[in-house]
Protein backbone atom coordinates (compact mmCIF):
# COMPACT_ATOMS: atom_id res chain seq x y z
CA UNK A 1 0.00 0.00 0.00
CA UNK A 2 2.79 2.13 0.97
CA UNK A 3 4.68 2.15 -2.58
CA UNK A 4 1.03 3.12 -3.77
CA UNK A 5 1.35 6.28 -1.69
CA UNK A 6 -1.27 5.39 0.76
CA UNK A 7 -1.13 5.97 3.66
CA UNK A 8 -2.37 3.90 6.96
CA UNK A 9 -4.94 5.56 9.10
CA UNK A 10 -4.44 6.54 12.74
CA UNK A 11 -7.89 5.86 13.98
CA UNK A 12 -8.25 2.25 12.16
CA UNK A 13 -5.37 0.14 11.14
CA UNK A 14 -7.51 -1.36 7.92
CA UNK A 15 -7.81 1.63 6.60
CA UNK A 16 -5.71 3.04 3.93
CA UNK A 17 -5.85 6.74 2.14
CA UNK A 18 -4.29 9.00 -0.36
CA UNK A 19 -5.11 12.62 -1.03
CA UNK A 20 -4.32 14.92 -3.58
CA UNK A 21 -5.17 18.79 -4.46
CA UNK A 22 -8.67 17.31 -5.84
CA UNK A 23 -8.22 14.05 -5.69
CA UNK A 24 -9.10 11.09 -2.84
CA UNK A 25 -8.60 7.65 -2.36
CA UNK A 26 -9.78 5.40 0.09
CA UNK A 27 -9.58 1.35 1.31
CA UNK A 28 -10.86 -0.71 3.90
CA UNK A 29 -9.61 -3.83 4.22
CA UNK A 30 -11.43 -6.25 6.51
CA UNK A 31 -10.02 -10.00 6.23
CA UNK A 32 -10.17 -11.19 2.69
CA UNK A 33 -12.55 -8.17 1.65
CA UNK A 34 -12.18 -4.72 0.67
CA UNK A 35 -13.70 -1.56 0.00
CA UNK A 36 -11.97 0.92 -2.43
CA UNK A 37 -13.59 4.87 -2.62
CA UNK A 38 -12.64 7.43 -4.77
CA UNK A 39 -12.99 10.25 -7.02
CA UNK A 40 -10.24 9.82 -9.83
CA UNK A 41 -7.82 7.18 -8.94
CA UNK A 42 -9.84 4.25 -7.72
CA UNK A 43 -9.84 1.89 -11.26
CA UNK A 44 -6.31 2.68 -11.53
CA UNK A 45 -5.50 1.72 -8.38
CA UNK A 46 -7.91 -1.74 -9.00
CA UNK A 47 -6.07 -2.52 -11.53
CA UNK A 48 -3.13 -2.02 -10.31
CA UNK A 49 -4.42 -4.80 -7.56
CA UNK A 50 -5.38 -7.14 -10.41
CA UNK A 51 -2.21 -7.18 -11.78
CA UNK A 52 -0.60 -8.68 -8.53
CA UNK A 53 -3.32 -10.24 -6.64
CA UNK A 54 -6.34 -12.57 -8.11
CA UNK A 55 -9.35 -10.15 -7.21
CA UNK A 56 -13.23 -10.37 -7.31
CA UNK A 57 -14.95 -6.86 -7.90
CA UNK A 58 -18.08 -6.76 -6.69
CA UNK A 59 -21.05 -4.38 -5.67
CA UNK A 60 -21.26 -3.12 -2.09
CA UNK A 61 -24.07 -5.48 -1.29
CA UNK A 62 -21.22 -8.54 -1.01
CA UNK A 63 -19.04 -5.96 1.29
CA UNK A 64 -18.54 -8.65 4.52
CA UNK A 65 -21.72 -10.16 3.04
CA UNK A 66 -24.10 -7.39 3.54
Amino acid sequence: MEKDGLKNSTADPCLFYRTHKDSFLYIAIYVDDGFVVGNKDEEVFLGLLQEAFKITIGSLENFLGM
